[in-house]
């Protein structure tokens, strides 16, 4: 016959099992020591009854819940133990329920990888999307967030992240920070090797906690010099660091000397990946929000220098980011954005989607001699050593 204080007990069973469950999954990195500490555990419950003199249902509660939960967390994933203790499939749905939810979650639509384990690649094309390119070259080994400039003489510059990380390369800096590359061509068929750009005059405050001009985009001025937009973290720890667009002038475009005072900032926000172009008789600087959205940060300079922002650009398929490159046909601005989308603008403003490319995430782009030139980046795992040190000199 049932006491008063049968349910009480039982329910504070049932809670205490749940809780040595949880620790125990929790807490014993591998199966084979939880089940050693659980049949440990159900020896001590049997003890404990014993010595009460009986088997209370206060520790059948403790005792079957304890190894029922423990018996699920002992098989592997996408399997549970049945009735039978054995460890059988559980339901395809459940199985990738469970999967989905062991993945690390991303916090924004920024890629997960490391830079230097890319090539970067220069593409030629006779159509917009790039499908069937009638030049495909590796132009730099570990390089990556690439750049393409096509000045008004026909050179083809390729701007982009450099991580080599052998001795030579490490101390042809001129700065400890000098982290950006380029390669140079006359016909996109051949290519020089890698160097390092350089950036003097950088302010001390901008790179005394191991910040680095990175994330390059260049435009060649009416006067032939070339200047670079760029980001500049003010941390080296990603989870403090907030980051602002600068530039810097050059007559050669390797040589380059900071502009003093910030291009674009939004207060409270990380703003970082630039992309410059001119049209309709200004300076539009475009700037990812990284939020698969497609929405954009919008800026507009009749100098290049001091820039007001505008409305925020948008897509209208609400997806994707203005992380990317953008040039001129001579009749439109046209923008190669992430992951594979085309927009096209007559003002740099009201923009409408055009169609998708091939060259992937972040793309380099031009327009050269009735062609579409683009620089896009491809995986290679084989890129194992670490880069130059990140470290003052």
């Amino acid at each position: 016959m049932i006491s008063f204080s049968f349910w009480p007990t039982l329910i504070i069973g049932v809670a205490l099992g749940m809780t040595i469950s949880l620790l125990l999954i929790l807490n014993i990195p591998s199966f084979e020591q939880l089940i050693t500490l659980t049949i440990y555990l159900v020896i001590w419950l049997i003890i404990a009854g014993i010595v009460s003199r009986a088997l209370p249902k206060f520790f059948v509660a403790v005792l079957l819940l304890t190894v029922t939960t423990v018996g699920w967390a002992a098989c592997p994933e996408g399997y549970k133990n049945n009735y039978k203790g054995e460890c059988v499939p559980v339901a395809s749905s459940q199985a990738k329920q469970i999967k989905k939810n062991s993945e690390p979650t991303k916090k924004d639509n920024k890629p997960r990888f490391n830079p230097y384990q890319n090539d970067l690649f220069f593409f030629e094309s006779t159509k917009q999307d790039f499908t069937n390119p009638t030049i495909k070259i590796k132009i730099a080994e570990r390089a990556h967030v690439p750049n393409l400039l096509i000045r008004s003489s026909g050179e083809i510059i390729a701007y982009f992240q450099w991580f080599p990380h052998g001795r030579k390369e490490c101390n042809s800096k001129v700065h400890w920070y000098d982290s950006t590359g380029f390669v140079k061509s006359k016909n996109g068929q051949t290519w020089t090797a890698p160097r390092f750009i350089s950036i003097s005059e950088v302010p001390s405050n901008l790179t005394d906690k191991m910040g680095v001009p990175m994330d390059p985009s260049a435009i060649e001025l009416k006067d032939g010099k070339i200047r670079l937009y760029f980001t500049i973290e003010d941390s080296i720890d990603p989870a403090k660091a907030l980051a602002k667009i600068y530039s810097a002038i050059s007559d050669d475009g390797q040589n380059f000397y900071f502009e003093p005072g910030t291009r674009f900032e939004v207060e409270g926000h990380d703003v970082r990946d630039p992309t410059i172009a001119y049209v309709a008789n200004a300076y539009h600087l475009y700037i990812p929000q990284f939020r698969g959205n497609g929405m954009g940060y919008h800026a507009l300079s009749d100098d290049g220098i001091s820039f007001q922002r505008q409305d925020d650009v948008r897509l209208s398929s609400g997806k994707g980011d203005w992380l990317g490159g953008a040039s001129s046909d001579g009749k439109s601005l046209y923008f190669f954005g992430s992951p594979n989308w085309v927009a096209r603008t007559e003002n740099g403003t009201n923009w409408k989607q055009a169609r998708e490319h091939q060259l992937g995430p972040d793309p380099g782009i031009g327009f050269r001699g009735g062609r579409w030139v683009g620089l896009g980046w491809r995986p290679n795992p084989n890129h194992i050593e670490k880069p130059c040190p990140r470290r003052k000199q």
